[in-house]
């Protein structure tokens, strides 16, 4: 009712979806989705063509091996045969030891198509487990962008980029491989950004970082006010932090030795026990903040002493 206290409270991370796709062929992004690893000398299928003999015998050119087939209670040669222009494929039911290579039962004279499960030095393989665990990244996406007229945006030139930085990308495992005889494959990257604690933030997380780097750009557009840290201890053997407040709300920390129009940007004095630092003539107005110190003198950078 009316009145009562607030016994507990309590927040959640949002969510961060990425969507990536990529148009090659790369193994690393099936190990990364899957939480897996390609091993090498792995068996796979191959896929030859053959004449029988006169006695409709066939010699491949690898030695079968046997695989766990589903719902049969031992290993059993996976061999495949049609004749050539035929797509009435038929398995292998002849009699076969282990590293054998002939085959027995065709009809002579014959061309076959045979397609078997053999060992490849050439193969890698990865098997995927029911507790597909994929893996997490360190994200990092860097894109161009444009400067143009929205009626001609095939005239826009390079204006800068934007970099997308994700400390923690934890992909989807779902794999999603896209085949077409016209085009490239394509793999989807599909992930979510995962929080993590910084600083001594304790109300929230930091999911990602975006950076916008436009070109020519000045680090005092936009600039209105400076001021000092009000919980500074302004006293001997400490640098002065200044931030500035910008246009859009947004407030950085300053280099105390950044230049404007060739000069320094602030001058740092000290009178009467009060550190003051101003803005050079132009910038930010003129802007200026002081605070109480117990130094006697500041360099150029704000260093007090």
């Amino acid at each position: 009712g009316t009145g009562a206290p607030i016994v507990f409270t309590f927040n959640h991370d949002t969510s961060v979806q990425l969507t990536l796709t990529d148009v090659l062929w790369r193994a690393e992004y099936i190990e990364a989705k899957l939480g897996g690893q390609f091993t090498a000398n792995a068996s796979d299928y191959q896929s030859e063509t053959h004449t029988a003999d006169s006695e409709g015998k066939i010699t491949l050119d690898k030695a079968p091996i046997t695989a766990q087939l589903p719902c049969e209670d031992d290993p059993a040669f996976v061999i495949f045969y049609a004749k050539k222009g035929s797509d009435n494929w038929n398995m292998y039911e002849g009699e076969l030891t282990a590293g054998e290579k002939e085959l027995s039962g065709f009809d002579a004279n014959a061309e076959y198509c045979v397609r078997y499960l053999a060992n490849d030095e050439q193969a890698r393989e990865l098997w995927v487990t029911s507790d597909v665990l994929p893996q997490e990244l360190y994200l990092i996406i860097t894109t161009p962008l444009y400067a143009g007229d929205s009626c001609n945006v095939s005239n826009g030139k390079p204006a800068g980029h934007i970099t997308f930085e994700v400390p923690r990308f934890r992909l989807d495992p779902n794999l999603d491989l896209a085949f077409a005889m016209s085009s490239n494959i394509s793999i989807a990257l599909n992930g979510s950004a995962l929080a993590y604690t910084a600083d001594c933030n304790v109300n929230g997380s930091k999911l990602m970082r975006i950076v916008e780097c436009i070109t020519d750009r000045k680090w005092y557009d936009g600039l209105e006010e400076i001021y000092i840290d009000p919980n500074f201890e302004a006293k001997a053997g400490e640098t002065t932090p200044v931030y500035g407040v910008y246009e859009n709300g947004g407030i950085a920390k300053m280099d105390n030795a950044a230049k404007f129009e060739g000069a320094a940007a602030f001058t740092f004095a000290i009178a009467n026990s009060e550190l003051t630092v101003t803005c050079a003539s132009g910038l930010a107005n003129g802007s200026s903040d002081s605070i109480a110190t117990t130094a006697s003198s500041v360099d150029a950078n704000g260093v007090l002493s």
